[in-house]
């Protein structure tokens, strides 16, 4: 958040993993991108190629606890992200840029019963357009593993 909290993104971004290399981001570490930080908190984060991207995933799978955060604050986010196979429930949490705390969230979760076999893979988008002054400046994530291929912001 080099610009600081709370201060307003003028213009689109589009992040993007294709641009990363494949590597592991080790737990409690953080990651300073052109336009992001991922503060990986407890658990590592791996960059993988996953058919024709890039995306960012959890090792592990059942206790990721990390942060995404813009270096700018903004009104509408689209996030394009995919659970496959998990054996945990996944938290989405949404950081509001002036109190940097959640304001909306999003669970993905499987039934027990389904276990390591379930097979197949749900992938969709996240949108979410705030009202003025309550902006979104990052991203939290918790639970089980999940597939972040993308994250575009407007202002």
């Amino acid at each position: 958040m080099a610009e600081g909290r709370g201060a307003l993104g003028t213009s689109a971004v589009d992040i993007h993993f294709n641009s990363l290399d494949c590597r592991t981001l080790d737990k409690q570490g953080i990651y300073v991108m052109d336009e992001f930080i991922i503060d990986t908190r407890g658990s590592a984060l791996l960059i993988e190629q996953l058919d024709n991207e890039r995306v960012l995933t959890g090792v592990g799978g059942l206790h990721i606890d990390c942060r995404i955060l813009f270096r700018r604050a903004y009104g509408t986010m689209i996030c394009r992200l995919g659970v496959d196979r998990i054996t945990a429930d996944t938290h989405i949490g949404l950081i509001e840029s002036r109190s940097l705390k959640e304001v909306q969230s999003f669970s993905f979760s499987r039934p027990r019963h389904v276990g390591h076999d379930g097979g197949g893979s749900l992938w969709t988008h996240l949108e979410y357009r705030s009202s003025p002054l309550n902006e979104i400046q990052g991203i939290t994530w918790r639970g089980g593993s999940l597939r972040l291929a993308s994250i575009t912001l407007t202002p």
